[in-house]
């Protein structure tokens, strides 16, 4: 662990250089995000002293650091501390950097770290995608300077607006509302006869369900009453989002396609925090949780390197190799078990050779 982190940023550029030229990478665009990992510990409040806003004066940027501190968690666990993880992706789902950052750290000024470590690599052109947690007018100028373009929900230094629409997600919004709107309509059926202490009680419970409260109402009289214009407002945003970006190049078509595909970035925290054990954690010293995180992108790494080579995903990939078994008949010879058709197309397209049959012999004792 000592090891990776002194050398990260040389092992980190030549694992790039090493799987762009192996797997063909697209780099024209670059995709961002971040999520948070937290610590199930006692005492949280031992920790408060870490729990200070940081300012971002859209300027510096943050150094790494696996510093544990009260934030705003994407697991909805505000009441643990955490450290915030930032990675960085191609559009085929190959992560090509990961950093780990304070728990209370912004994501405006995380992607001024993450574009100054990337530059340094001499890419000849990006497109950065985000979400609009990243899109302060400082960051927009700050990812234009020296070329390079932005793309997300936020804005950018050149403004050009991309409104897309999926009729699909437009139905499912629309019927979304619809059981939102039924589902208050039954909380509110027989309030007129309610006193306006009840009401009132019904109107406060809501606050914790916005997706409910937005489409309440109550007249001067103060009865309640469900809230047909705000619905009728909404639904002329069903399934549409937008875009701005800076590059003038990308077709509306091309620029959608690549914001959709941030999906990738979430795929990659779903199997690091899942098959790849990336909580809990079972460091506390601030090395070693940057060490941790970062050997968890290195098999987040190999697990993509393996998909795209092989055309599967690493789930029907590992349940076929943990079919092959060492077995030791009579105690004598650990062998391996024959490799069935699909062990050894796998094998086959990963370039790889086949493991030894036998391992192990044992001299049998009288």
């Amino acid at each position: 662990m000592d090891f990776l982190l002194a050398a990260l940023d040389e092992i980190a550029a030549e694992v790039f250089a090493s799987v762009a030229h192996l797997l063909n990478l697209d780099l024209d665009i670059v995709f961002v995000d971040t999520t948070s990992t937290y610590w199930e510990v006692e005492g949280a409040d031992q920790l408060a002293d870490l729990a200070d806003t940081i300012d971002d004066d859209g300027i510096n940027r943050p150094a790494q650091q696996a510093k544990r501190a009260f934030g705003h968690s994407k697991d909805f666990r505000t009441d643990l501390p955490q450290v915030v993880v930032a990675m960085a992706v191609t559009r085929d789902g190959t992560p090509i950097r990961c950093w780990t950052f304070p728990g209370n750290e912004n994501d405006t000024a995380i992607i001024r770290t993450v574009k100054d470590d990337l530059d340094g690599w001499n890419l000849r052109r990006m497109v950065w995608v985000a979400d609009r947690g990243f899109a302060s007018g400082a960051n927009r100028a700050y990812l234009t300077r020296g070329g390079g373009e932005g793309d997300g929900e936020g804005g950018a230094r050149t403004q050009r607006f991309v409104v897309c629409h999926n009729p699909e997600q437009a139905e499912r919004d629309s019927a979304v509302r619809d059981n939102l709107i039924a589902h208050l309509q039954t909380l509110i059926d027989g309030s007129d006869a309610w006193t306006p202490r009840r009401r009132d009680e019904l109107v406060g419970s809501l606050k914790t369900k916005p997706g409910l409260r937005r489409y309440l109402r109550r007249t001067k009289a103060g009865l309640l009453r469900i809230d047909r214009a705000a619905a009728k407002r909404e639904a002329h945003l069903d399934g549409k989002w937008l875009l701005r970006t800076s590059d003038l190049t990308l077709t509306p078509e091309d620029l959608a396609a690549a914001y959709k595909q941030l999906l990738a970035v979430e795929r990659g925290w779903r199997d690091m925090k899942g098959s790849l054990g990336l909580r809990p954690v079972y460091h506390y010293r601030e090395d070693r949780i940057r060490a941790h995180i970062q050997l968890c992108w290195l098999a987040l790494l190999l697990i993509r390197v393996v998909e795209n080579t092989t055309g599967d995903t690493w789930r029907n990939i590992a349940h076929k190799l943990d079919r092959m078994h060492l077995v030791t008949p009579a105690g004598k010879v650990a062998q391996r078990t024959a490799l069935t058709p699909a062990q050894k197309s796998i094998l086959d397209a990963l370039d790889l050779p086949e493991p030894p049959r036998f391992f192990d012999f044992t001299t049998p004792t009288n």
